[in-house]
């Protein structure tokens, strides 16, 4: 395991939660429409826009979670679960270890 996992999990481990972004890709703004409104409905604050690369919209999906190895794995299928049935990529998370 990474030192930064080491201590972005060490930091949870007395229970404080952590703002984490979870990045999904899809082909156009209406293939990720849907998933923007579920995600809003599960209490995600989210952001949508063409991503960086001009042939994409990103879906951007931020909480705060006390971050755990099983908590991520679960959010890994979850957001995996939402993105693909829309023609869509989870492409993973990122949180500030600082």
């Amino acid at each position: 395991m990474s030192q930064l996992l080491t201590k972005l999990f060490r930091r949870s481990a007395g229970g404080t939660a952590q703002r984490v972004s979870h990045y999904l890709y899809f082909k156009g703004q209406q293939a990720a429409a849907p998933v923007v409104v579920e995600l809003k409905h599960q209490g995600f604050e989210v952001e949508d826009r063409e991503s960086a690369d001009g042939k994409n919209w990103l879906v951007l999906a931020h909480h705060d979670i006390v971050v755990t190895p099983s908590v991520l794995e679960a959010l890994r299928v979850r957001m995996t679960a939402l993105a693909q049935p829309h023609g869509g990529d989870y492409d993973g998370w990122e949180a500030a270890v600082g």
